[in-house]
């Protein structure tokens, strides 16, 4: 079964190979860019106004990654794809897919620059605009040398045009691609109900325990919330007493410290920030940080101090965040981002998973190698057979 599995790679390689390795962007060239700063004004402000669906997808949040994580990797390089054109309109237009170059042993990787902040991957483009964007994409991947021998992209909305068209664009120019589970993605549908209408149908374990738990700090006159949403003198107290509660939670230390203040003063400026504070005995004891843009509100960072577990001041402060999503953001969506975490399910209606795409170049030694590993693996696990996991690089 593996000698055949192997025939039909190199069969399906000769094919591809011989006729199939369609590069044509001439209409459309792709640019590349090491690094954000070598933007041209124009692009920059061209990229800076996309109207991105989420966060995450915009040329703001890619930007930040790159200046507060990747600056620090001294094993990879940014490879940022540059798209520019005109619409029907004649407008000038940038669309951007910004993508990591790394080696593994004698493999070359690209990789989304995306890393365990993304809980999404998507290009800077307007949905209307994508499709051409991925579309010269994968041609020039195709088509720069030396050779990638494997891509990947993730973690992606598997139900989202990006996700079909990116895997048609790499298969007609010569790639053998696969698709894998990222993480789970828990949700709130809001269906247009009240807070109120929300919190009635939570189950009863946790009504229980929010009312409790309001009952029992309402009767204490050091209780204080403080939210912000701009920046200034409380917000740079917000940040502070985030990283303060950090410390003293479950949580593990923060390997990037530029990152969440970053975030933080740039979802200010953006109007996305909805930072939280829950203060008892003259400290902060819980922070949450929420990102609320294009109708949904997504739950980035939380954390409390674990000595006032007994209180819950944790639940209580969500609590009060999504009345605030619900009564006055008014928002269609709370989204709690990554993860399986059982108290996800208590609060939210839907799970989804996101997904990812490699794509094995066909045209190179490494790149057969690799799919013959990743692809005969997977036959050997559907029929019994123990296989060991191959590495195909950091996913999630």
């Amino acid at each position: 079964m593996n000698n055949n599995f192997l025939e039909n790679v190199f069969l399906t390689t000769r094919h591809w190979l011989s006729g199939r390795r369609d590069t044509g962007t001439a209409h459309h060239p792709v640019t590349t860019v090491n690094d954000f700063g070598e933007l041209s004004p124009e692009q920059r402000r061209r990229l800076s106004v996309v109207e991105s669906e989420d966060v995450f997808s915009s040329f703001q949040w890619f930007e930040l990654l790159s200046l507060t994580t990747f600056c620090t990797e001294p094993l990879a390089s940014q490879f940022i794809y540059l798209l520019d054109t005109a619409t029907d309109e004649h407008a000038a237009i940038t669309t951007c897919l910004p993508m990591i170059a790394c080696r593994q042993g004698r493999s070359r990787f690209l990789k989304p620059l995306a890393n365990f902040y993304s809980p999404l991957f998507a290009p800077v483009a307007e949905p209307r605009h994508a499709a051409q964007l991925v579309a010269a994409f994968a041609g020039a991947v195709a088509g720069d040398k030396p050779s990638w021998d494997i891509v990947q992209l993730y973690p992606l909305d598997a139900q989202s045009p990006f996700f079909a068209d990116a895997q048609a664009a790499l298969k007609k120019h010569g790639f053998l691609v696969g698709t894998y589970f990222c993480h789970a993605n828990w949700y709130l549908d809001v269906a247009g109900r009240s807070f109120n209408d929300y919190f009635a149908a939570l189950p009863s374990v946790l009504r229980n325990t929010v009312r409790r738990a309001r009952r029992q700090l309402s009767r204490r006159q050091d209780l204080a919330i403080r939210w912000c949403t701009e920046e200034g003198e409380l917000l740079d107290y917000c940040v502070r007493a985030f990283e303060a509660i950090y410390g003293h939670s479950w949580k593990k230390p923060e390997p990037y410290p530029a990152f969440i203040p970053g975030l933080c003063r740039l979802a200010a400026r953006q109007g996305w920030l909805r930072l939280c504070v829950l203060e008892l005995d003259n400290k902060p004891v819980a922070a949450q940080i929420w990102l609320t843009h294009n109708g949904t509100a997504s739950i980035f960072k939380l954390a409390h101090d674990q000595s006032y577990d007994r209180l819950s001041v944790g639940s209580v402060l969500t609590a009060t965040m999504m009345q605030h999503a619900i009564d006055v953001d008014h928002v269609s969506t709370v989204d709690y981002l990554i993860g399986d975490d059982s108290y996800k399910k208590l609060w939210m209606s839907h799970r989804r998973e996101r997904q990812g795409i490699i794509g094995f170049n066909t045209g190179t030694v490494a790149g057969l190698v690799q799919a013959t590993r990743h692809f005969g693996g997977r036959m050997l696990g559907r029929m019994g057979f123990h296989h060991q996991h191959v590495d195909v690089g950091d996913q999630q």
